[in-house]
Parts: structure tokens; C-alpha cells; sequence
């Protein structure tokens, strides 16, 4: 179960992984003009680059015998290679290929040479300055219900559920919100802290909505079978524009069965024909009216544009299946640009302000390591 100061192995997919994180309850943060912003800190990373090597089909055909120091190069040479093929340029949080080099050369890798022999169990391990992503202010986390096996929270829009490290959002994820709610506390021998909830489920990150927890393995696992047995129910709401206006919009209930596919690379998902995805249905229960241009209306409300509240219920889980299918019934959410929807202004940025605010430049300050890309950067800008 895992209490406050466990080790903890993330983002598997990365390059690099993160294997252990600051005590939830010592993590920094500041909000102000609108965003929370966590002071950059220290945490633990690891390289499996034998795994990555030997197993990846990375190594040049007839080559058996490699060095760290080639190792890293050809695993470096290798992603950039498929970066600049998938035209994808992502913000990796985590360090890059090139970061491992350069601690390799500086000798920061105690007891490794770049001339040491790669084996299918090497693993490197380092130190690493790590920034997290900032996210838009949020209020004190509300937890809905909560006993001694489950945990019901309300995630905020525009939280991740699951920490997600490559991305640089660990302790601006739901997880890290709930450690950081559940450690604030302290704890102690005399009184040791409770196991973290794990979220049973997911939202997309720009979803708000209840995220149903488990306190233990266990009760996730027991969450999670109701859920693959259908005996959970999911209900939404979403304001979406109907194409061709309210004369166009279809009768309801609407059920919309069409399989899916996910491209990762893209991020994006799409409706595929039959036997070319995951099975996939989605239910239009009924609309709650029509919202004014102005941003008023509301249930059973009149007037306005082309956007509706409407109930919806899905019948699986895949993974933007709600924005796929809404898209293809021509009633694409209102601000999901990625699936349909008109633009709209994004949150405040730290340092898209004018003038960062003082308490902001504090942290930044405060935390600031000489050699770290991060830092130089935030201190520029900060200048």
C-alpha cells in the first residue's frame, strides 16, 4: 500500500525513470496569479540501457560487445532519428540521453566508465534536478466520500490522474494532490500514515469530474473488477456545438457504437471501421438546454448559439472516447480544438506574465542549481 516516503517507479515508457521522489509532505509550492508552480527539487532516475539495448533492437547488426559510453550514444542517435520522422517535438521533463552522457563524462556516475561493458542488466543511476509543469490554480482538493477501503475525490479540470513524470507533472497530478492532502498531516510512529489512495479509473486531464480511489491494492483491484463487469455507470456532462445548429441537432437518446483507435505518437485518437479497433459505445441521454453567447442559460434554459449541455453516458472506457465520438455524431465539445471544437484562450502561464510575481520568482530562485538547463532558463526569464 505504500505510505508518504515509499520509493516509487515511474514513467516506464520514458527514456530515463523516475525511482524515487521527495516526501510528498516536504514538496514546495506557491500559488499566485492564477497558477501553482512546484519549487524544481532533487529526485532519483535510472537508465535501464541494457534492457533498452539488447532488447530494443537498437544495436547495429553483428555488434554484441558495447560500452556505456557507445551505448548512450547510439540510444541518443536512435530517438532523435524517430523524433524527426514522427515530426513530434514533446517537452521531456525527465533527462535526455544527452544529459546522461554529459554526467558520464563528468564523472558524476560514481563506479561507471564510458569504457565499462554493457550488459543486459545494466542500469545506470543518477541525480536529477527535476521541474515540474505548472498547472492553473486550484482550490482546497474536495474529497466527495472517504472510509477505511475507498476514497471518492473530485478532480479538477486540468489535472492529470496519474503522475506522469516524462511529462513533468508528479505533484501537479490527482495523485500527487492526494498525497500532498493525505500527508499534510504529518504522521509519525505514535500515528503512521494511512496507505495513499490510487485512483481506480481515469478522466482526461481536462475533465472534472469523481475519480473513485482505493486505499490498498486490493480495493483498487476490487473497484476495478465492477468496473470491467459493467456494474459501474458513468454519467457526464459536456457543452458541445452542434455543426449545423439547433435544427440539425439529432433526436435522443442518441447511442453512438463505433470502434476506435489510439495513435500515441499523436496523441490523438480516431473512429476506425468495424474490426479495425477497440468496440466502443457512447449514449446522448438527453439535453439540459442551450447556453446564451454570453455564457448564461443553464438546465432546461433557452437562447443562445450553437453549444448544448448534453447528459452523456459511456458504455466502455477508451481512451478519448467520449471527444472521439462526440465528434463524429457532429457534436464536437465546444473548446476541444483537438477534436472539433472552436479555440479558446488558454490559462494564464507563469511566465507569459508581464512581471512574474515576487513569490514565484522566490521559489525559483531559491532552488536554483548551477548546470541545470531548467534553472537557466527560468533565471533568464526571470531577468
Amino acid at each position: 500500500a505504500g505510505g508518504c516516503g515509499r520509493r516509487r517507479r515511474l514513467g516506464r515508457d520514458a527514456m530515463s525513470t523516475l525511482v524515487a521522489d521527495a516526501d510528498p509532505a516536504a514538496v514546495q509550492s506557491v500559488t499566485t496569479a492564477g497558477i501553482r508552480v512546484v519549487a524544481p527539487r532533487w529526485v532519483g532516475v535510472s537508465l535501464p540501457i541494457g534492457r533498452k539495448l539488447f532488447s530494443g533492437g537498437k544495436l547495429p547488426q553483428g555488434e554484441v560487445d558495447v560500452t556505456i559510453g557507445r551505448g548512450l550514444l547510439l540510444l541518443g542517435s536512435f530517438e532523435d532519428a524517430r523524433g524527426a520522422d514522427a515530426g513530434v517535438h514533446r517537452r521531456i521533463a525527465l533527462p535526455s540521453y544527452q544529459w546522461w552522457i554529459h554526467q558520464l563524462e563528468s564523472g558524476r556516475l560514481p563506479g561507471v566508465a564510458a569504457s565499462d561493458k554493457v550488459c543486459p542488466d545494466t542500469v545506470l543511476v543518477g541525480r536529477f534536478h527535476y521541474h515540474e509543469q505548472s498547472i492553473a490554480a486550484q482550490p482546497p482538493l474536495e474529497i466527495v466520500f472517504e472510509d477505511e477501503h475507498f476514497v471518492v475525490v473530485n478532480k479538477p479540470a486540468g489535472v492529470d490522474v496519474l503522475a506522469n513524470p516524462d511529462a513533468g507533472r508528479v505533484a501537479n497530478s490527482l495523485t500527487g494532490l492526494l498525497a500532498e492532502h493525505f500527508c499534510a498531516g504529518g504522521g509519525g510512529a505514535a500515528s503512521p500514515l494511512p496507505p495513499l489512495p490510487k485512483p481506480a479509473h481515469r478522466l482526461d486531464a481536462p475533465v472534472s469530474g469523481l475519480v473513485c480511489c482505493g486505499r490498498t491494492s486490493a480495493d483498487v483491484r476490487r473497484l476495478q473488477r465492477h468496473i470491467a463487469a459493467r456494474r459501474v455507470e458513468k454519467r457526464y456532462l459536456a457543452r458541445v456545438r452542434c455543426v449545423g445548429g439547433r435544427a440539425a441537432f439529432p433526436p435522443l437518446p442518441l447511442t453512438i457504437d463505433a470502434p476506435l483507435a489510439f495513435d500515441s505518437g499523436r496523441c490523438l485518437g480516431a473512429v476506425v471501421g468495424k474490426g479495425e479497433g477497440k468496440e466502443a459505445t457512447t449514449v446522448v441521454e438527453e439535453c439540459w438546454g442551450w447556453v446564451a453567447s454570453g455564457g448564461g442559460g443553464g438546465r432546461k434554459g433557452g437562447g443562445g448559439d450553437e453549444t448544448a449541455v448534453v447528459v452523456l453516458r459511456i458504455v466502455t472506457g477508451r481512451k478519448h472516447q467520449i471527444r472521439c465520438h462526440l465528434q463524429h455524431a457532429g457534436l464536437p465539445i465546444a473548446n476541444d480544438t483537438r477534436y472539433g471544437g472552436a479555440e479558446v484562450h488558454a490559462p494564464p502561464s507563469a511566465f507569459g506574465l508581464p512581471v512574474p510575481p515576487p513569490a514565484l520568482a522566490r521559489l525559483l530562485r531559491a532552488g536554483f542549481v548551477a548546470g541545470c538547463e531548467a534553472c537557466a532558463f527560468a533565471r533568464d526569464l526571470l531577468a
